[in-house]
């Protein structure tokens, strides 16, 4: 095999990672943005792992947009937080 042919299949199996990581990523961060409180725990998880694979991800394009799902799904956990906070002041009142 040739050394372009080499990398010419480096490159196609790269976009290929790249997508399917992207896919996980985006498929994490659904997870997560769908999660109510019982589920917060794996919301939480998946919003982690999401955050130490998205610098993975080569594609600038689809990292800025994993991105701002991230951001998103932070915002509905910092939300679910402080909504369960009012909750359990409101009980202990």
């Amino acid at each position: 095999m040739s050394s372009a042919s080499t990398a010419s299949k480096l490159a196609q199996l790269r976009v290929k990672t790249d997508q399917e990581l992207c896919q996980i990523i985006d498929n994490e961060l659904e997870s997560a943005l769908n999660s109510r409180e019982p589920q917060r725990i794996r919301a939480e998880r998946a919003y982690a792992e999401a955050v130490k694979l998205l610098p993975k991800v080569d594609d600038l394009r689809e990292r800025r947009r994993l991105n701002n799902k991230l951001v998103r799904v932070r915002e509905s956990l910092e939300r679910q937080s402080t909504a369960g906070d009012l909750h359990v002041s409101a009980a202990c009142s």
